[in-house]
């Protein structure tokens, strides 16, 4: 299951539903700041949105699931 993150991570902190270990977060380069990453992954989600061409530290991602995020979107 992959979840999309909406304009801020409020759904987030709030979050109280069971999480399956290592579940894609689909986000994308404008939600990908540290706190939002740091939250989706102390709940057991994986963010697998790309960084930011401008940031120095960069990191894999999943290209695939983050790919399926614009199939997401079409359905909305």
């Amino acid at each position: 299951m992959i979840f999309r993150l909406p304009g801020d991570h409020a759904l987030l902190e709030g979050w109280d539903l069971p999480v399956a270990s290592s579940t894609p977060l689909a986000t994308n380069c404008a939600y990908e700041d540290n706190a939002t990453r740091r939250l989706s992954e102390n709940l057991g989600m994986v963010p697998v949105g790309p960084p930011k061409v401008k940031r120095k530290a960069k990191w894999d991602y999943h290209r695939e699931f983050y790919n399926l995020r614009n199939e997401i979107e079409r359905l909305f």
